[in-house]
């Protein structure tokens, strides 16, 4: 978990993601309770999803 700060959501998860055929990437994860980061498991199937924020545009994965 990542305290974003400045006023912006906070807390938030982010995790590594495998994207299959040896690639993984970094980004912020959706849709998991962060008051109970134990909630968060590994090998739940994922899906890409964009999140606005203050103009820019983010990459986060959301459980599938």
């Amino acid at each position: 978990l990542v305290a974003e700060g400045y006023g912006r959501e906070k807390p938030y998860a982010f995790g590594v993601v495998d994207l299959g055929q040896d690639a993984k990437i970094t980004a912020r994860l959706t849709g998991f309770d962060v008051e109970k980061p134990e909630s968060i498991r590994l090998g739940v199937n994922v899906e890409a999803e964009f999140l606005e924020r203050n103009g820019r545009v983010i990459l986060a994965f959301k459980p599938a």
